[in-house]
This record gives structure tokens, sequence and C-alpha cells, in this order.
């Protein structure tokens, strides 16, 4: 490898995309193209064409008993949300799901497919959160919604025909972040809840890894030059980089309830996960590591076509419905 530049895919020729998710991302960047050069785009621009871009992966996909929009109370504004109930009438286990999208992109019609795919395989309800974005409403809003609406969900979800007392949390990406960071928030330890969190491919505090360098030229889709826009719109001139709440690695991550970590192979986020992982263990605590081979950051939008994704899906309900059993 030749000094002076980050190390790229390229300098990894073993390492090789799943053929389905291959052909699945050329269709995705034939609906945008210019989604390769998302940080040179406003932001509203990207926004548009990551929702012409996703759309197609949303079509079909199980069908729900119902699709309700709601709100829980939140620390700034009432926070939207929406529940895909499965079944009807059955009272079965929550799921709390915050999408990805670099706290800046993404939205519930985004992910609306992952969250319909998740509600089948756990059985019960999923409560997608529209959580605050960057630049408009920038760190620590979208933090502060998350906890709150566990709080909200955990002691108020009866009036939703909700049962907070089985509450999991999960996300991707952002998401990810923001299901971990709801998880040691005082608040929303002190109600009990979640008895578990599945968390995807998400970003734990890390500045500098293997995968970090390996993967920053962005030949498979999250770059820095990606990762660089989101932080610019989610903290602004004015955020503190160094609060504990974007470095959760730093702090005690003792008393957490048992985790599911989704690693992508092909993502400069991989070794955040590896890391949480690790820690969770010293700590004491429960953690399942899976590493999905050969998949890229944001795989489980493509859960339609690309079984590999789809597999990692399932494992993660599976890990929650065995925790909730337990």
């Amino acid at each position: 490898m030749a000094e002076g530049r980050p190390a790229t895919a390229r300098d990894e020729p073993a390492l090789r995309l799943d053929p389905q998710m291959l052909a699945a991302g050329r269709r995705y960047l034939e609906a945008a193209p210019d989604l390769r050069t998302l940080d040179e785009l406003p932001v509203e621009t990207a926004r548009a064409r990551t929702r012409a871009a996703r759309a197609p992966w949303n079509e079909g996909g199980p069908v729900m008993a119902s699709v309700e929009e709601a709100e829980l109370p939140g620390p700034r504004r009432p926070v939207p949300i929406r529940i895909l109930r499965p079944a009807a009438g059955a009272q079965a286990p929550v799921t709390l799901f915050f999408h990805g999208g670099g706290f800046v992109l993404g939205d519930l019609d985004s992910h609306d497919r992952v969250m319909r795919e998740l509600a089948a395989a756990t059985g019960g309800p999923v409560v997608g959160v529209d959580y605050a974005l960057g630049p408009e409403r920038r760190f620590p809003a979208a933090f502060e919604e998350a906890a709150a609406a566990v709080v909200a969900l955990a002691g108020e979800g009866g009036r939703l025909g909700l049962d907070g007392r089985r509450l999991v949390l999960a996300g991707e990406s952002a998401g990810a972040r923001l299901a971990l960071s709801a998880c040691l928030d005082p608040a929303a330890r002190a109600t009990g809840a979640p008895a578990a969190c599945l968390l995807y491919y998400g970003s734990f505090g890390l500045r500098d890894s293997a995968s970090r360098r390996l993967y920053a030229g962005g030949a498979f889709g999250l770059g820095e030059r990606q990762l660089a826009f989101f932080r610019r719109h989610h903290l602004g001139p004015d955020g503190n980089p160094d609060d504990p709440r974007l470095d959760p690695l730093a702090g005690d991550l003792s008393g957490l309830p048992p985790l599911f970590l989704a690693a992508a192979e092909l993502d400069p986020l991989r070794d955040d996960s590896l890391a949480l992982h690790w820690q969770i263990r010293a700590a004491g605590g429960r953690s399942r590591l899976s590493l999905a081979r050969g998949l890229p950051h944001g795989y489980l939008l493509f859960t339609p076509s690309v079984e590999a994704a789809a597999a990692s899906l399932a494992e993660g309900a599976a890990f929650a419905l065995a925790c909730l059993a337990d």
C-alpha cells in the first residue's frame, strides 16, 4: 500500500460484494447516480435523491393489519411516530425503531419496508420514530427525542394499545447510535426497558480504526466524505464533538440490556460494532456479534433482494424474541 493515502477496498482484493448485493447496488445507483457525490449536494436535494433511490425497495413485502400515525411527548415538540401492527388485536412485544441516514437523511417512508419486515419477523408491532434531523434541528435534539420516546412508550404505551413493558429497541446506522444512547439515558433506564437492543452497523465513537482507513474512499458506498457531510450538518459549527453521547465507547457500558450487534464487513463503521461488542463483554454484559460478510453499510434496505441482508434482519428478530422469553 502506498504511503500518504487512505486505504480503500481496492487494497483488499479478497473482499468482494455479495453478488445479490452488487446487483442491488447497481440498481440503486441507477435511480440516483449523484448519490456517489452526496456530500456535494444541498441537503434537500440529497434527501430527494435518497427518497427516489429507495422507493422501489419499499414496494411489496409483508402486509400489515394496520398502520397508524401518532405522536409521543417529546422534550421540545410532539415526536411523530408510525405504528405498524402485523396482526390485529394481538398483545405482543413492541419494537421501537430508529431509522438511519446520518442524522440528516431518511424518514419513516424510506425505511417502511424494513419496519414491516421487522414486524413480520417478531410478530409484534413496530413503532418507527420520526426523530429530529439536522441541520434544521441539530444535536442533541435526536438523542433527546429518542430517550423521550422510550420513556413515553414504557409509561404510556397502553393508550396506544401497546405493551410498553415488553419493549425492544432497534436501529440501523444513525438509528443504532440513537438506540444505544437511549439505553444509556438515565430516565430511559429508570423505566426498566428495554428487554433487548438490536444495533445494525452503527457508529459508536471510534475516530480511527482499520475499517475506517480501509474503506475511507467509499468504494462500497459510505466513505469519509459522506461521514464528514453528516457530521457537518448534524453537529453544525457550535456542536461539541466530545459530548459523551457521541462516544459511548468511552463511557460506562455496564447494566445494558442484551445487545445484538450486526456489523457489515465492507463498512468503514464495522470496527465500531466489534469494539462495542468486546467492551460490553468486558463490562459483564451480554452481546452477540454477527458479521454480515460481503455486505456494505446500509444493507437492511435491500432485504427484498439480498438473502444475506434478510437473514441478518431475521437473526436480530430471533435474538429479541429469545431475550423476551428469558
